[in-house]
């Protein structure tokens, strides 16, 4: 098993960082794994063939799903965003 899908399986509570300009966005929740084959076919694109090389059926590929619990946004004082 690799050695990241062996931490989440371990410690499933993850948080996702976002930043675009001054803008950022933290995402927190829980990650499960999957190895459907369909799944992974599904969701392949080419450019995954960088960490992939045997393509979407490479027995290291692994999708990650994150159940969203919190989303926590922030960006600079005097933006046009309105909550």
């Amino acid at each position: 098993m690799p050695r990241k899908v062996s931490q989440l399986a371990a410690r499933p509570n993850v948080g996702l960082s976002i930043v675009s300009g001054n803008c950022v966005m933290v995402v927190a929740g829980t990650a499960s794994t999957s190895r459907d084959p369909d799944l992974i076919r599904r969701l392949w694109h080419p450019t995954y063939r960088a960490w992939f090389p045997h393509g979407a059926a490479d027995r290291e590929a692994t999708v990650i799903q994150v159940t969203v619990e919190r989303i926590d946004y922030w960006e600079p004082p005097g933006s046009r965003f309105v909550p």
